[in-house]
């Protein structure tokens, strides 16, 4: 979780190269600790730092993941929130 932190804070200060470093160390941690809820939230803000360097393909299927944890945990506010970024995408 602190290097999801890490990552955001990075993100919000530019530095998009440790932000991505940061979420994608977070999301390989979580997926072996089985930290669905957290996951989707990496993913998410792992999505979000590599469609702002254009990785769009890496941002479009990171958002796809974390809307299916989402999806499967049943919060409609979070697949909603998702979905809203995935449009400016499509």
């Amino acid at each position: 979780m602190i290097r999801r932190i890490l990552g955001r804070t990075y993100h919000r200060q530019g530095q998009l190269e440790l932000a991505r470093e940061q979420l994608s160390n977070s999301v390989a941690i979580l997926q072996k600790m089985n930290d669905e809820l957290d996951l989707a939230r990496a993913y998410y803000d792992y999505a979000l730092v590599t469609l702002g360097m254009d990785d769009n393909e890496t941002g479009r299927s990171s958002l796809l993941k974390a809307h299916e944890i989402y999806e499967r945990l049943q919060l409609p506010q979070e697949q909603a929130k998702v979905q809203a970024v995935l449009h400016q995408f499509e």
